[in-house]
């Protein structure tokens, strides 16, 4: 017999593959794979909570990228801008 916290962790991986069939993007799949991670945790699967564990933490990190290019593009602009200055001088 499944436990209520097997079933919970079921249903949400359900909403994460659905979410993920139609398109949803990093930050969204990052949130979704959490959610079952923790469901799992709770239901004492530890190998599920690590394989979701694992998704919740690629999803993250994929969602965090286009904040790091803008912030690698704003250290690209600000050195240029210092050896404009350093040659004016």
């Amino acid at each position: 017999m499944e436990s209520n916290a097997d079933t919970a962790a079921q249903e949400a991986r359900k909403q994460f593959d659905m979410s993920f069939q139609h398109g949803a993007d990093n930050q969204e799949l990052c949130m979704r794979a959490g959610v079952v991670a923790e469901l799992y945790l709770n239901a004492h699967d530890e190998d599920k909570y690590g394989y979701w564990k694992t998704q919740k933490d690629k999803y993250c990190y994929a969602a965090q990228e286009p904040l790091r290019q803008l912030q690698q593009q704003q250290e690209n602009n600000m050195r240029q801008l210092q050896q404009q200055l350093n040659q004016q001088r």
